[in-house]
């Protein structure tokens, strides 16, 4: 009988230490932020209208022969588009987030990009095959600035 009642509660003491384990975990997952955005187009010199359709889903909100301006939909404020030569050819897009994603935006930055330099809490990334830098800045809110090899060596 002893040895029932003692083989009762270490089944009970195990299955309050699985059903808080596994509590702990699920608050663990809803404590952590979901990080998404779409990357901008980085086809460099591509037209506005490649850029429009990469961007379907999108709210446009301002358009000049110079720039497109979408709103952001997920983790992201907004995207800028700038083109030289009246909208035919894209020279860099800027991606703006919310000061409070900083962290996130350089963890995702860190994992799919190359660190070049970082100073002042300004960073720069390249892509694999250095076409495309990435520049990050920080005030009223956080930016990309992603551009094109070819844009800077002007």
């Amino acid at each position: 009988m002893k040895t029932i009642i003692l083989g009762t509660c270490y089944l009970l003491g195990l299955m309050t230490c699985f059903s808080s384990c596994s509590h702990a975990e699920e608050d663990e997952v809803s404590a952590t932020k979901s990080f998404y955005f779409m990357e901008p187009v980085t086809q460099w010199g591509c037209s506005s209208e490649e850029v429009r359709s990469h961007m379907t889903g999108y709210s446009l909100v301002t358009s000049s022969p110079a720039s497109l301006i979408y709103e952001g939909k997920d983790s992201e404020t907004a995207y800028l588009y700038a083109f030289s030569q009246n909208g035919a050819s894209l020279s860099y897009s800027v991606v703006t987030f919310d000061l409070s994603m900083k962290d996130e935006v350089i963890e995702y930055m860190n994992h799919n990009y190359t660190l070049q330099s970082a100073e002042r809490g300004n960073c720069i990334f390249t892509n694999d095959d250095h076409s495309t830098f990435i520049t990050t800045t920080a005030d009223d809110c956080f930016r990309l600035t992603y551009m094109g090899y070819s844009y800077i060596a002007k």
